[in-house]
């Protein structure tokens, strides 16, 4: 199966730059404007990576995250944020995402930490 990189955030200027700049890098995007859309398409075999705003109506990131469960092996999940917090990226890395990206993102950042998280 084909790695997608999953984008989930409410903003669609964030969302549409974003899924932008990754085709621009050849990567297959599916972009979301809630955790709930996400989840609705989301199975336990999909593969890739989740970049998922932890600032979202109704389920926030860190809401969406837990209900992936353990389950989401295959899906690496970086969270992205405008809050400039320790305690926020304190619990995003211990909720299990492997990174967590500051608004607003600098492409280089994000596109090395793409490749880390699915080569």
């Amino acid at each position: 199966m084909a790695k997608t990189l999953y984008i989930v955030d409410d903003d669609d200027a964030v969302r549409d730059s974003l899924q932008g700049l990754l085709e621009l890098h050849s990567y297959d995007i599916e972009a979301f404007a809630s955790g709930r859309e996400f989840l609705k398409r989301y199975t336990p075999d999909i593969e890739g990576c989740l970049i998922l705003d932890i600032n979202l109506p109704e389920l926030d990131g860190f809401e969406v995250l837990s209900c992936l469960g353990p389950s989401r092996a295959a899906l690496p999940v970086m969270m992205i944020t405008a809050q400039d917090d320790q305690a926020i990226e304190s619990r995003a890395l211990h909720a299990g995402a492997t990174a967590l990206i500051k608004k607003p993102l600098i492409a280089d950042r994000l596109l090395a930490l793409l490749r880390t998280a699915i080569g």
